[in-house]
């Protein structure tokens, strides 16, 4: 009986929301995120949906959020970032923050327009 190991099965080693919130929040242009679903209006209103994803440094997807006139939803994926990972990237850069948007879930020309024109509005931060 002494070699037996007890394990914690019910204990995650992944962030939790308000952790990941805690971290981003001040760094993510939220005005930026606005604007772009009052763009996306004249695409919603022909039965499409903009889908926003936020990352940092091209490999942790630290935001999500689906849009349209039927539904909307956000969250924060604590998925890809456990607690190890989160104190491994403090502090953070806000250069390294990313926003990539799509209408529908796929690329179209709608959506290479609508990228133009967050692009235009906001030159100094990664979209696309």
């Amino acid at each position: 009986m002494k070699y037996l190991k007890t394990y914690k099965l019910f204990e995650s080693n992944g962030s939790t929301e308000s952790e990941l919130k805690d971290l981003f929040e001040p760094y993510i242009n939220w005005d930026l995120i606005e604007d772009a679903k009052d763009m996306s209006l004249e695409y919603l209103d022909e039965g499409m949906r903009l889908f926003l994803e936020i990352a940092y440094d091209y490999k942790y997807y630290i935001y999500y959020m689906g849009f349209s006139n039927y539904e909307n939803f956000s969250e924060w994926t604590t998925y890809f970032l456990t607690k190890d990972s989160l104190y491994k990237i403090k502090p953070i850069d806000k250069s390294k923050v990313r926003y990539l948007f799509r209408l529908n879930g796929s690329y179209n020309n709608f959506e290479e327009e609508l990228v133009s024109r967050i692009k235009e509005a906001y030159p100094n931060e990664k979209i696309g």
